[in-house]
């Protein structure tokens, strides 16, 4: 593993900004100095495309430049391997800022339950698949779920309002525990729904294998990057993992959290300042025997010094 140090994007704008943990910004310039990389990736670039400000953009940029020396995390190949070349950040900026965002949008995604019946006078009238069951005999399927999905599809990555809704009214569908859940519940995916961040973890690959199996996939057989951000996003499903969401983080953050964790997994160090991104990231990391260590920046600053 080549010797290099991932830092998400608030670690970035902490080192720019000079704020927060003291040191870090000496520690970190001095490891590159010790034969570090200090690296960046499209991910970073996402981040920064929320930003719109020009001027501040140019100088985050700049700053970027600066710190990595233009090191940039890449992919290359078939089997989903990271590799490192120097690349100006302006032009990765460029480039992500002009993708084409439809192609997210428009994934469709697959659901496989056996229909059950929801007695609708337990569950409130703001559930946010109400009217879908309303209108269909009151039988959860998972043509409803892909209707619902559909319907949204649009607002599902961005709307945190959505997404909380959605949450909330999945807790409270199966949260019902009646008879004709025990099937589908008896699926991990759902089974482990409300449980403790201690058993979904000893449970993750079971957890895996029933997630993927809804679109005829195995955890086995997809690739690593694959492996990665999907286990990462699954995470966040289950409210021990889960993040808040609100204006400025929905679940298009999560998403790019997720790329991050996948493309630090060519580094030796991965520094992170939110510690659910942490937790996860180091759960992620063990299920898919990936060796790249993962810190806060304090504890990151208790043990390593390159100073």
């Amino acid at each position: 593993m080549i010797k290099s140090i991932y830092i998400d994007w608030n670690i970035f704008q902490d080192i720019i900004q000079s704020r927060r943990t003291e040191g870090l910004k000496e520690n970190i310039n001095a490891a590159a100095r010790a034969g570090y990389i200090i690296v960046y990736s499209c991910a970073h670039m996402r981040d920064l495309s929320k930003c719109s400000n020009p001027e501040y953009i140019k100088k985050d940029l700049a700053e970027l430049s600066r710190i990595t020396n233009n090191w940039c995390c890449v992919l290359q190949g078939a089997d989903d391997s990271i590799s490192h070349i120097q690349e100006p950040p302006e032009n990765v900026f460029s480039e992500v800022n002009n993708l084409n965002e439809k192609n997210i949008q428009n994934k469709v995604v697959r659901f496989k339950f056996e229909p059950y019946e929801v007695d609708i006078s337990k569950i409130s009238e703001s559930n946010i698949l109400f009217p879908y069951l309303v209108t269909r005999n009151n039988i959860m399927s998972a043509e409803i779920m892909e209707t619902f999905i559909g319907d949204i599809s649009d607002e599902i990555l961005s709307n945190h309002e959505t997404q909380k809704k959605f949450r909330k009214s999945l807790q409270e569908i199966f949260g019902l525990k009646k008879p004709a859940l025990n099937n589908l519940l008896e699926m991990p995916i759902y089974k482990y729904l409300l449980a403790t961040r201690e058993d979904i973890g000893n449970h993750l690959i079971e957890i895996m294998e029933s997630f993927l199996s809804l679109s005829g996939k195995s955890f086995g057989r997809i690739p690593i990057g694959e492996k990665i951000t999907t286990t990462y996003n699954v995470l966040d499903f289950f409210p021990a993992f889960s993040e808040k969401l609100d204006r400025r983080n929905t679940q298009r953050n999560i998403a790019t959290d997720a790329e991050h964790v996948f493309m630090a997994s060519g580094s030796k160090y991965l520094i992170c300042g939110d510690g659910k991104m942490v937790t996860k990231a180091k759960l992620v990391y063990e299920i898919c025997k990936i060796e790249t260590q993962v810190y806060n920046p304090d504890d990151f600053q208790r043990k390593f010094t390159f100073i």
